[in-house]
């Protein structure tokens, strides 16, 4: 099936390769489509993190240990198994605490704006309540290649933050916002912003407008750790951190 991209605008799809790779979240690999799933990731290089090892347990890994992945590791992504309808009647006994007990993982990960990505094998929609906020679907054979475009790819929502702060501070500084915007990729746990201003911005209104940036997507995102300003201006590399 055709990948389907929601928010995140996969304008650059430059796979990370890189000593390390990615820390991807799954509610669970215990179905055999997330099994399937567990192992295209890992074969693609990816780190598999879960939230639970047993769904006839309501307690996921933060309660059983103290150890929640979501911080541990700087998860890039979190993954979420629609299982086939053949699945769904050979767990006929569990599947309804299965369905409540993947949401609950589903809600952490949309709480800290991590990309959600819904792995679907039958070609239907995925169809739960969880639609608004998954940012693409596709199936176990993909998902892999998916995630790793995702990290490498603006995010919509994070842009939109930034470039709504710039804005407000190029309106401080009466500068004309034109088509100056800031763009946000989210990877490893951390942000990369790109700002573009005016050309005619000192570098005391570039600090102002950094500042205003760093406010508005710490406000965002709370749990994001690391962001890296750096704008684009002629004759200019500078770079705030």
């Amino acid at each position: 099936m055709d990948s389907h991209l929601g928010p995140w605008s996969l304008v650059e799809l430059r796979l990370l390769n890189e000593a390390g790779g990615m820390d991807i979240l799954m509610t669970e690999e215990i179905s055999p489509t997330a099994k399937l799933t567990a192992n295209t990731l890992r074969e693609g290089g990816v780190k598999v993190h879960c939230c639970r090892t047993n769904l006839d347990s309501f307690a996921c890994q933060a309660l059983l240990d103290g150890q929640c992945p979501l911080d541990q590791f700087p998860i890039d992504a979190v993954i979420s198994v629609h299982p086939a309808s053949v699945e769904v009647a050979t767990f006929q006994s569990n599947a309804k605490s299965h369905a409540y007990l993947e949401d609950e993982g589903i809600v952490c990960a949309v709480r800290r704006h991590i990309p959600l990505v819904a792995v679907c094998d039958t070609g239907d929609p995925y169809g739960g309540p969880f639609d608004p906020w998954i940012d693409a679907t596709c199936s176990h054979e993909e998902v892999a290649e998916l995630v790793k475009a995702i990290a490498n790819s603006p995010s919509d929502s994070y842009s939109q933050v930034a470039t709504t702060a710039l804005e407000q501070a190029l309106d401080t500084y009466g500068l004309d916002r034109g088509r100056n915007q800031a763009t946000v990729k989210r990877a490893e746990g951390k942000l990369d912003v790109k700002v573009k201003v005016p050309e005619s911005a000192s570098t005391a209104t570039r600090e102002g407008c950094a500042v205003k940036v760093l406010g508005a997507l710490n406000s965002f995102d709370p749990w994001i750790s690391t962001v890296n300003i750096r704008f684009d201006v002629p004759n200019s590399s500078e770079q705030f951190a």
